[in-house]
């Protein structure tokens, strides 16, 4: 599959809010069905908020080759386990406090020595919900997507080696 021939689905959750895992649940859901409607098809997944987090936890599913997941809400304790071989990227606004860089840069880290291809990308001036600087929010997402499919991706990248780039 080329770059030109991108098929984009969304997932539409069951419930609203994390329920337990519900959305992970969801989103697997999806994967699965869109394995049996497309084939065997590299899979790239995007999240906000509590998507970055389903996103990050549907990476188990063997088509999804990388996640971007935006301003995403993980707990200190959230599985790396599961990106192995995964090329993962969080991208963070700078009004989303210390705290949600502390937490990004752990996972970022903890990911890598799971053995995920990991970074973190810090958008100055940007809130979480990448209302005010959106085409920087816009434009790193989509660097990264165009990125992932490419097989000499899994090599370092200048632009993810340091554990959280800071774009301007």
């Amino acid at each position: 599959m080329s770059l030109d021939e991108v098929l984009l689905g969304q997932v539409r959750y069951r419930d609203r809010g994390w329920n337990e895992g519900a959305a992970e649940t969801d989103a697997l859901r999806a994967l699965s069905d869109l394995g049996r409607l497309a084939g065997n098809v590299p899979v790239i997944l995007l999240g906000h908020a509590m998507g970055g987090r389903t996103a990050l936890r549907a990476a188990v599913h063997p088509q999804v080759l990388g996640v971007v997941a935006l301003a995403p809400r993980l707990p200190a304790c959230e599985n790396v386990g599961g990106l192995a071989g995964r090329s993962i990227l969080l991208v963070q606004g700078e009004d989303g406090g210390t705290a949600a860089r502390r937490q990004m840069q752990d996972f970022v880290q903890r990911a890598r020595t799971a053995g995920a291809r990991a970074g973190g990308v810090v958008v100055l001036g940007g809130g979480p919900w990448m209302a005010r600087r959106a085409s920087t929010w816009h434009g790193v997402t989509a660097a990264a997507v165009r990125q992932m499919p490419r097989p000499h991706a899994q090599g370092p990248h200048r632009a993810w080696s340091s554990p959280v780039p800071v774009v301007v």
